[in-house]
């Protein structure tokens, strides 16, 4: 009897002392991965760089954008967003007035998006919590998908011949200066309400 209590009692102890090792062994973090390379826009690096205070020679990593929330890169003459899919934390993005032809896949994240002023011909697809999108002055002939969340759009001065369908909480939106938008357009907004003043379609 007393060499079963003693042998349990030993167990008993081993599973205790394993509990507490596992429970004492730090957790492994995952190293920082390099992102400089992916950054090919020198003018989009360099101000990253001015963002973090870091020299433009100086590496980027993942963690250093993995927690910006908010990202206003404008007059800035960059011709590509690569590498934006890092900044895993991105709530509002403000890209107007560069040389954009297009954009990478938008963080999920993301509620504010403003491109106004590039030479966008189309967009990605739209995070699904977007809530206000931007996109003035730029030659899109199209508009994807909107999220059920957009709030806003200002989509002035495009070559928008047609809007895609308008979610039932759009409060805002503006329309003015897109070729043959008008016929196209009409119906998918006769759902807008007075407080949408800013909606005009140009004949």
């Amino acid at each position: 009897m007393r060499s079963s209590t003693k042998r349990l009692t030993l167990f008993l102890v081993a599973v205790l002392v394993l509990k507490l090792c596992a429970f004492m062994t730090p957790t492994v973090m995952a190293a920082p991965v390099e992102i400089t390379a992916k950054i090919i826009d020198a003018n989009f690096r360099e101000a990253i760089c001015s963002m973090l205070d870091k020299a433009p020679t100086e590496k980027i990593f993942d963690t250093d954008v993995a927690e910006i929330t908010h990202l206003e890169v404008v007059f800035k003459d960059i011709t590509a967003l690569t590498g934006l899919e890092h900044f895993t934390s991105l709530i509002e993005l403000n890209c107007s007035n560069n040389k954009l032809t297009n954009l990478p896949a938008l963080p999920s994240s993301l509620t504010s998006l403003n491109c106004d002023s590039n030479e966008l011909i189309t967009l990605p697809k739209l995070p699904s919590g977007l809530e206000d999108l931007s996109c003035r002055t730029n030659s899109l002939k199209s508009l994807p998908a909107l999220p059920s969340s957009l709030t806003l759009l200002n989509c002035d001065s495009n070559e928008l011949t047609a809007l895609p369908v308008l979610p039932s909480g759009l409060e805002d939106l503006s329309c003015q200066t897109n070729s043959q938008c008008y016929q196209r357009c009409h119906p998918a907004c006769l759902h807008l309400t007075a407080v949408t003043t800013n909606f005009q379609l140009s004949h």
